[in-house]
């Protein structure tokens, strides 16, 4: 019986003596001299052998500054949430802004960090799997979370807004550069 184009049951053990009668058939042409045992057990083990190389291969794709970065953007997400919290927790307000403008500001930079993060993750990747990442795609990323936090505590006004301007500036540069490079590395360029 054959199922989706592969032998299924009898049709198995059938083909895999086939398989093996002709191993053997060339073994005595080559003037080898091999048991039937032997010609089952090197069959099997070429079979092996096909399947770790594959398994291997499919294993190989590592991608230590997208896996590092999507960390960090977890974590800069959550802690960007709790200051939310916190400050939700202080005012009494549990759902929306109560008209608070600090609230609104906080959860401004929330959202303001999620419509970026994805562009820059997603470029980060691309790169790296084109073979073209390194130690500058982690010192870019480590720079775009820096701008991120910059950018959260700038959202609060008061002293630290010019971390909002660094934020922004940082964040626009680093997407502009990523594209730039994806763009090149997609046109062989570089």
């Amino acid at each position: 019986m054959i199922l989706d184009g592969r032998p299924y049951g009898k049709e198995v053990a059938r083909t895999s003596r086939e398989r093996m009668r002709a191993f053997l058939g060339q073994q005595r042409r080559e003037g080898g001299r091999y048991s039937e045992k032997f010609a089952r057990c090197k069959l099997r083990a070429r079979a092996l052998a096909h399947r770790r190389n594959l398994e291997g291969s499919l294993n190989m794709i590592v991608l230590p500054v997208t896996l590092a970065a999507a960390a960090a953007a977890a974590v800069l997400n959550i802690w960007l949430g709790l200051r939310i919290g916190s400050l939700r927790t202080a005012l009494k307000v549990s759902v929306g802004d109560g008209g608070n403008e600090a609230l609104q500001r906080r959860m401004r930079a929330q959202l303001n960090y999620v419509e970026n993060t994805g562009f820059v993750l997603v470029l980060i990747a691309a790169i790296e799997l084109a073979g073209r990442g390194g130690g500058w795609l982690s010192l870019v990323a480590a720079a775009y979370f820096i701008g991120r936090i910059a950018h959260g505590f700038g959202m609060d006004g008061g002293k630290a807004q010019a971390g909002r301007m660094v934020g922004t500036i940082l964040t626009l540069l680093i997407q502009l550069g990523l594209a730039v490079v994806a763009a090149l590395t997609a046109a062989g360029v570089v």
